[in-house]
């Protein structure tokens, strides 16, 4: 399953790319994710807790981050596991950044893989929608982080919605691992604390009605 994104803040990539390389300023940007520890150089165990309507998981699992400082792209290979549901994800996914009149856009590439029950979100194409969600929260909390002065210094905003682009493609990367920048600790300097979970329940109705608004329209 294919997953395109892009936005854009009002930032320059020198203020951007500082943080996006840092692994636990982007774990906090992540809604319903938690950064437990640095296992081995660049890997890290994790959890990304998400409900979809009626539906709960807790994915459990490790990841790896490889960095093109050059080119300015992350690739990140993981996979989890809901213990307690049965569902798994795998999947890759690469981020780059790009300056643009007023600031610098992130795309994002992602191919991941589902089983279990969190399968079926992604036979019925919610999926896309939830990914809408997940990206437009993690624009606005990159945007309070960078105008916090967090990660850099600067004004910040997103720049339009995140939207899908079927013409982006992926670019390989084969940079130096992520330096180690440890485990997550809790927010203290006025920074978002991250949700317990990612609930895109408005994202799971929304599509929901569409569906049978469209399966009705095609029976008159």
């Amino acid at each position: 399953m294919k997953i395109e994104k892009k936005f854009q803040v009002r930032a320059s990539p020198d203020q951007v790319w500082p943080l996006l390389s840092d692994v636990s300023a982007v774990a906090e940007c992540i809604p319903g994710f938690e950064l437990k520890e640095e296992v081995s150089p660049g890997v890290y165990d994790g959890q990304f807790k998400l409900r979809v309507g009626p539906m709960s998981a807790t994915l459990a699992g490790q990841g790896m981050l490889n960095l093109d400082e050059q080119k300015r792209i992350g690739l990140v290979e993981g996979k989890g596991v809901d213990r307690r549901g049965g569902s798994r994800a795998t999947g890759k996914l690469q981020y780059a950044i790009a300056p643009v009149s007023g600031g610098t856009q992130v795309s994002i590439d992602a191919d991941v893989q589902l089983s279990g029950p969190l399968a079926q979100v992604g036979r019925t194409g919610i999926v896309q929608d939830i990914a809408d969600q997940l990206t437009a929260q993690f624009a606005a909390n990159l945007e309070e982080r960078l105008n916090s002065g967090a990660g850099s210094t600067g004004d910040a905003s997103p720049v339009g919605d995140a939207a899908t682009d079927s013409d982006a493609a992926p670019v390989a990367t084969d940079g130096p691992t992520a330096k180690s920048q440890g485990a997550r600790a809790p927010a203290t300097d006025g920074r978002r604390a991250p949700a317990d979970e990612f609930n895109a329940g408005s994202a799971f109705w929304s599509a929901l009605l569409r569906r049978i608004a469209a399966f009705f329209g095609r029976r008159k």
